[in-house]
Order: structure tokens, then C-alpha cells, then sequence
């Protein structure tokens, strides 16, 4: 259960993080600057953006891992979970 609370509040940070990004660049599109400023503002925020996918995915794919070899570990002696 605390597992399972662990991984919704991950994927709640990383939805904040990721709806704060995205907030972040309409700001941008929406404020008065030359086109060759705003470019290169949604350049740095797009790779911000990248970054943190990135970052989230390797994180997640840890936890995976760890979640499949907990899962293994289980798999292979039901007896003792049993009390055989």
C-alpha cells in the first residue's frame, strides 16, 4: 500500500512539473519579444522540458526494476510465503 502511495505521488510531482513547464512556455509565447529572443527561450525551455522527462523516465525505470526483482524474489519461494 505505501508503494503504491509512492508511486502516485511521483507521477503527481512529475505531472505538476510537467504542467508548470508547459505553463511556463504558453508565458512565453504570449509575451511581447522579438522572434529571435522567443526562439531562443523556447529552445532553453524546451530542453528544461527534455531534461526532466529524462531524468523522471530513469527514475521510473529504477523503480520498475526494483518492483520486478521484489516481485522475483516472491516468485520464487511461495512455500515460505505459505508456511510450508
Amino acid at each position: 500500500m505505501a508503494e503504491e502511495r509512492s508511486s502516485s505521488t511521483g507521477w503527481a510531482i512529475a505531472g505538476f512539473a510537467v504542467g508548470s513547464l508547459f505553463g511556463v512556455a504558453l508565458a512565453l509565447l504570449l509575451a511581447p519579444e522579438t522572434g529571435s529572443e522567443m526562439r531562443e527561450k523556447m529552445k532553453d525551455t524546451t530542453h528544461k522540458v527534455k531534461e526532466l522527462a529524462l531524468e523522471k523516465a530513469k527514475e521510473l525505470l529504477e523503480e520498475a526494476k526494483r518492483k520486478i526483482s521484489e516481485g522475483e524474489q516472491v516468485k520464487e519461494s511461495p512455500e515460505e510465503e505459505a508456511g510450508v
